[in-house]
């Protein structure tokens, strides 16, 4: 099944504590709620994988409202 980033929000939400993270997941984001994204201020570093970005603003939006320390 696809990992989409809506998975992605709900391991920072379970998972505050975690320090890395590396996954290979789809980068629509379709209709995500940026307004209500977990933050984890642990994880420094984050690989994607191979994953294709359909909209890079969008994408990297998402990636520094949740990670603000990458």
């Amino acid at each position: 099944s696809e990992v989409g980033p809506w998975y992605f929000a709900a391991i920072l939400h379970n998972c505050p504590a975690l320090k890395q993270l590396g996954l290979a997941f789809s980068c629509s984001l379709g209709t995500l709620d940026f307004d209500i994204l977990p933050i984890n201020k642990c994880i420094t570093s984050f690989n994607i994988g191979i994953s294709p970005l359909y909209n890079h603003y969008a994408v990297a939006h998402f990636l520094s409202s949740s990670l603000p320390n990458l």
